[in-house]
């Protein structure tokens, strides 16, 4: 039997509605409050026009490429990161095939080599002090031994919060590239971290760098995203996308985004938002909280045992966050996902009620 029957997925319709009087920080998404400022503002400059026409692509994907530098022969766009990944799944595997991906990791890594019939291997993080922590030297030798059709890495991931540096992430990719293994680089939280690997596109022809506009961008609800490689992979890439690989809405909203003004706005929103994650780590550390370093933009820490009921009834009135992590490199972790400095404050508040 094929293992797309097999596949379980959340019904949307028992999925409860957050309420827009608490603050939403429970799935990595970018809520900042001048964000939404600004995306108003934009939304005001776009003709109603795009609403019942199809997209005309051309000129987003040549303001893309200046703004990454990089050729328009090397991107294609996508419905979302998750759909990019999709993509290359579908283009660049084949029945019984294997893959190896984290864990934990995006959820989609657990679901795609399901729906294409792949032989699925799960490389685990390992519990540290210091947080998740990955040795690649054991990820080297299963890549060696597995020899895969196809290996993901999200980089900086989630839900860790790990990142494997160049140095390191050039070693896989030269492991993968005498083995002919495709190497997908899921870099969605890019703009919270600098770390790429994009430039590697022109020396390497096995890799894929997937971007969101989800994250830093905080354009999660108009599934944006794309992927940087060599041309060939982007030749055949762009011959399995649908007739319109994004909707026109989004196309014009990024359009709009991508002019000099807003990209201002947006890269100090950002700002606002890693000083936020500076002031935290400082709290947590002076108040001897157990916690660990993230690249993404989300924070883990535990809640200490001292009026703990009292704080999380508190925090949940305030927002929407992660209470308890559930893998073993996690250990009962909380999550909260970035947001602005003011509301940090109003966090770290609830905190020190401990």
């Amino acid at each position: 039997m094929k293992q797309i029957y097999k596949i379980k997925r959340p019904s949307w319709l028992l999925e409860k509605p957050r309420e827009f009087s608490r603050l939403w920080l429970d799935k990595n998404e970018n809520t900042h409050p001048e964000l939404q400022n600004l995306y108003k503002k934009i939304l005001n400059k776009i003709n109603p026009i795009h609403i019942s026409t199809y997209p005309e692509l051309g000129s987003l994907y040549k303001k893309i490429s200046v703004y990454e530098k990089i050729p328009t022969k090397n991107i294609i766009f996508g419905h979302g990161s998750d759909g990019c990944i999709k993509n290359i799944f579908e283009a660049f595997t084949k029945k019984n095939q294997k893959v190896i991906t984290l864990s934990p990791t995006f959820a989609m890594y657990e679901i795609y080599p399901k729906i294409f019939d792949l032989k699925h291997h799960k490389f685990d993080y390992e519990y540290s002090k210091n947080g998740p922590y990955l040795d690649l030297d054991k990820l080297v030798e299963k890549i060696k031994l597995g020899k895969p059709k196809l290996l993901c890495i999200a980089n900086p991931n989630s839900p860790t919060g790990t990142i494997i540096k160049k140095e390191k992430l050039v070693r896989l990719i030269k492991v993968c590239y005498k083995l002919k293994c495709n190497l997908l680089i899921d870099e969605a939280y890019y703009g919270f971290c600098k770390e790429t690997s994009k430039n590697l596109v022109k020396k390497f022809n096995n890799i894929f760098i997937v971007r969101s506009l989800s994250k830093a961008w905080g354009l999660a609800g108009l599934r944006l995203g794309y992927i940087i490689s060599n041309k060939k992979n982007i030749e055949i890439l762009n011959k399995i996308r649908p007739m319109y690989e994004i909707n026109t809405f989004g196309s014009e909203f990024l359009k709009l985004i991508l002019n000099e003004k807003y990209l201002i706005q947006l890269n100090s929103i950002i700002k606002d938002m890693k000083k936020a994650k500076i002031d935290f780590y400082k709290f947590l550390k002076k108040k001897e909280f157990d916690y660990f370093i993230s690249e993404g933009n989300f924070i883990h820490f535990k809640i200490k045992d001292e009026n703990k009921k009292k704080i999380i009834k508190n925090l949940s009135n305030l927002s929407y966050f992660r209470l308890s992590e559930s893998h073993k490199c996690l250990n009962n972790y909380s999550r909260i996902t970035l947001t602005s400095t003011k509301n940090i404050k109003k966090i770290i508040k609830i905190l020190e009620q401990t």
